[in-house]
């Protein structure tokens, strides 16, 4: 009897399983990448050694590179232990890249961040799903990591006493929601030229919180706040 051959299944094949049950959110999620795409194109083209941008989850750098490659003063913070060992070795020499191994939230400790348990089996695809939200959305069987939080908003107030902030970007795997409605109720948009969110409503079930936010972006447009962030 001949031996049977090994299926292997790769990461694409999981995506196209994912298409076939949810087509609509694949579309949307490749609409908002274009947009995001277009939008970096155009921003860095208008970032120079005078600016500073912020990037909180940064993962392993795209966008930080993008943005540092304009000569920018760059702050990216990134929790994830594996993640930042990537950043430090991409941008530890760089000295317009300042990186912080911190979460960012409202309010100063100590919290979990939660990853897979077979992590370990491909980590930079893995680390793309690593979040500080824990509810009855979260996936089964994580692992939590213990990981120092900052004060998003008075690290934001610090840096501008000194100047104004060009880009604010949040890609933070639904951290944001609290975040975003702090930062509104004290109008610190209005001191940031464009902020960019990637947005994770379904971890939150029936939830009318982004709603309301989507609402606030629409009508307070001085805020520039893009909650459409891939």
């Amino acid at each position: 009897m001949k031996p049977s051959k090994k299926i292997h299944v790769d990461k694409e094949s999981f995506q196209d399983i994912a298409k076939r049950s949810n087509p609509g959110r694949v579309l949307k999620r490749k609409y908002r990448k274009k947009l995001a795409t277009g939008f970096m194109s155009g921003l860095t083209t208008l970032l120079g050694p005078e600016h500073i941008c912020v990037d909180c989850g940064a993962n392993v750098g795209e966008v930080a590179g993008d943005l540092a490659a304009t000569g920018a003063q760059v702050h990216a913070f990134e929790p994830d232990p594996y993640s930042f060992g990537e950043l430090t070795r991409k941008f530890g020499s760089a000295k317009n890249v300042h990186l912080y191994n911190q979460a960012v939230g409202v309010g100063n400790g100590t919290i979990n961040i939660y990853r897979k348990k077979a992590f370990d089996d491909d980590q930079q695809w893995n680390s793309l799903t690593t979040t500080t939200i824990l509810n009855e959305n979260s996936e089964k069987g994580l692992e939590a990591v213990e990981i120092e939080q900052i004060d998003l908003e008075a690290f934001l107030l610090k840096l501008l006493k000194k100047q104004e902030i060009a880009f604010l970007k949040m890609d933070i795997e639904g951290a944001e929601l609290e975040i975003l409605e702090r930062l509104v109720q004290t109008d610190i948009f209005t001191k940031i030229r464009a902020t960019a969110v990637e947005i994770h409503p379904w971890m939150f079930s029936g939830s009318k919180r982004f709603k309301s936010l989507r609402a606030i972006a629409t009508e307070r447009p001085e805020f520039n706040l893009n909650l459409d962030w891939y």
